[in-house]
């Protein structure tokens, strides 16, 4: 399947103190930034697929950017096939949109949280002896969805986000 055997929220939290290679991807070359109010919307250049929203430190941005991280995952449930993992760091949120979380390229390991951001733990000489060379990136690669089902996504949820917007600014100048 796409993901966990069974649907559910779980939440890690640590002390942050160096820089995940994913928060230093650019804009993936090719592809649309899209925007919804302050929050800006882009799909990054890196091994797995991922969506990066970035807003301004300022009231209502955090609320803004929320929806938006609700319109993709609705949009991601709604085409199927599709799981997902949410990072917010250092202001940031990633939205991660996956085809699975296990890759043929690295036998007997799980792709998580810590793994998409690009942080791997090992508990063998042999399993970090996988993950040299190519192993990761192409493991990233193997579990993600495509470049094409990402910007229809993400698309969808720009849209969805907007024309909700756009009706509760309506309903607000006509309740006023």
């Amino acid at each position: 399947g796409a993901g966990a055997t069974q649907n559910h929220v779980h939440i890690h939290a640590w002390r942050q103190t160096f820089r995940y290679p994913v928060e230093t991807a650019p804009q993936l070359q090719g592809t649309e930034e899209w925007s919804v109010g302050e929050c800006q919307i882009q799909l990054l250049d890196y091994p797995a697929s991922v969506v990066k929203l970035s807003s301004p430190r300022q009231a209502g941005s955090a609320e803004e950017t929320g929806g938006v991280i609700f319109a993709l995952l609705e949009a991601a449930k709604i085409r199927g096939g599709v799981s997902w993992n949410v990072v917010l760091s250092r202001g940031d949120a990633y939205v991660f949109l996956r085809s699975g979380e296990k890759s043929d390229a690295i036998p007997g390991l799980t792709i998580g949280c810590a793994q998409l951001m690009g942080f791997w733990t090992v508990d063998t000489t042999a399993q970090f002896d996988t993950l040299r060379g190519g192993a990761i990136r192409d493991a990233l690669t193997d579990t993600s969805v495509s470049t094409a089902v990402a910007s229809e996504i993400v698309s969808a949820a720009v849209l969805t986000t907007r024309l909700l917007n756009h009706c509760l600014e309506d309903t607000d100048h006509k309740s006023s």
